[in-house]
């Protein structure tokens, strides 16, 4: 439950390169994979969409 909770509060924080947010979104992914957490493609789309900063809500 913890490895979900982080998850799902893992935010963007705007002086961070997006490369070291997009390495620790999947680091975050890979932990659940290993303990047969599985998320769908959609649903894992609306996380990065959710996490990445509020100028580029436009795309």
């Amino acid at each position: 439950m913890y490895l979900l909770k982080n998850f799902v509060k893992l935010k963007y924080k705007n002086e961070t390169p997006i490369t070291y947010h997009l390495s620790e979104f999947q680091g975050h992914f890979d932990q659940l994979s290993g303990i047969c957490i599985k998320f769908d493609e959609f649903l894992l789309g609306l996380f990065i969409l959710n996490y990445l900063f509020d100028l580029w809500e436009t795309f």
